[in-house]
């Protein structure tokens, strides 16, 4: 997001209720990034199960609830109230993944959604801001608020991705808001839920613009490495009016996959591509790349942003007719994760 400059609307801020709301807003800027040439996506190797819920959420059945094993879990974003069912009917086939973005009171309305989505087969990955500081969660003064929200979710009835305050880099210059305070609202809030909601898996979210080198950012920073599950949105920011090259998800994805271990899964909760406008195709094989690099580097999952906002910094993602048709496809594949099956 925008490493720096003012804050601006930003497209998550679009998503909550349909409009922007105040207080609420995502920074972007995205510079160019040449990326390797002739990337080879690399392999993961799952740590062993353990035989009871660990506070990193490992259980005998997998790395962690929902773990998808060899598959990918492939979805899209929505809003904080469309129903899974108005996005299948667009697509022509239900996404397996589900992406939606909430303020902290709001919790009512994510354990519902997250419920509907659990029973049709889709795995809920829900982003909330918190109330108060990260240090502030971290020190154990909003436990209610935190506890509230997990036997919100845990009576979904299934398993579930949370992140707290996604993509937290642009924001550290904020009191109580530090790499370090971040990290340990994320393991706070993990060693709760594997009490009070084992089927809730903490996933702290990161963006891929700080594993870029020209960013200037260390990413040992900001990555916490006793997580079995790390997330990290990866966009192709491009234009062709400007210096911003395409990269392929391979290109961008491999600079995340060099900074972690081989122990820690990658799921990509946000994923697009601006149209080309010369290639009506060009995006949504973009799409079809990301999905066969995830498959076979062992990614958890693929949520693409699907707004029908369009950010002038990113531009526009929206799948389009050519991009329905490819996700259709692949979320038609064996290769696919659907929660159940």
């Amino acid at each position: 997001m925008r490493p720096t400059g003012s804050p601006r609307w930003g497209r998550r801020a679009l998503l909550v209720g349909g409009v922007a709301v105040a207080g609420y807003a995502g920074f972007a800027v995205w510079p160019r990034s040449e990326g390797d040439p002739s990337p080879t996506p690399p392999t993961t190797s799952a740590p062993e199960a353990t035989d009871s819920a660990s506070p990193s959420g490992s259980t005998a059945a997998g790395r962690f609830p929902g773990d998808p094993g060899d598959k990918v879990y492939l979805g899209v974003s929505l809003s904080i109230d469309q129903p899974l069912s108005e996005k299948a009917a667009e697509i022509g086939s239900s996404p397996t993944m589900t992406r939606r973005f909430y303020k902290d009171h709001q919790v009512g309305l994510m354990s519902s959604m997250a419920t509907q989505d659990i029973e049709q087969g889709a795995l809920p990955f829900l982003s909330v801001k918190v109330p108060g500081s990260w240090a502030s969660v971290a020190q154990g003064e909003r436990d209610e608020w935190l506890d509230g929200l997990l036997a919100g979710l845990d009576a979904a009835g299934g398993p579930i991705f949370l992140a707290l305050h996604h993509e937290p880099e642009n924001d550290s210059a904020e009191s109580g808001h530090s790499p370090e305070a971040w990290q340990e609202m994320q393991r706070r809030a993990r060693d709760r839920a594997a009490r009070k909601a084992p089927q809730v898996t903490v996933v702290p979210v990161l963006m891929q613009w700080t594993f870029n080198p020209d960013s200037g950012r260390d990413p040992r920073e900001w990555v916490p490495k006793d997580f079995p599950l790390l997330g990290v949105d990866i966009y192709n920011i491009w234009s062709p009016t400007d210096d911003k090259i395409w990269n392929d998800f391979a290109q961008l994805f491999n600079q995340v996959r060099a900074e972690l271990s081989d122990e820690q899964a990658i799921v990509v909760p946000e994923l697009g591509t601006p149209q080309d406008p010369l290639d009506p195709q060009r995006a949504s094989q973009w799409l079809r790349d990301a999905y066969n690099v995830a498959a076979e580097a062992g990614v958890v999952g693929l949520a693409w942003f699907d707004s029908p906002f369009s950010d002038p910094t990113i531009g526009d993602t929206r799948l389009g007719d050519a991009g329905d048709a490819t996700i259709r496809e692949l979320i038609d594949s064996p290769r696919t994760a659907r929660l159940g099956q």
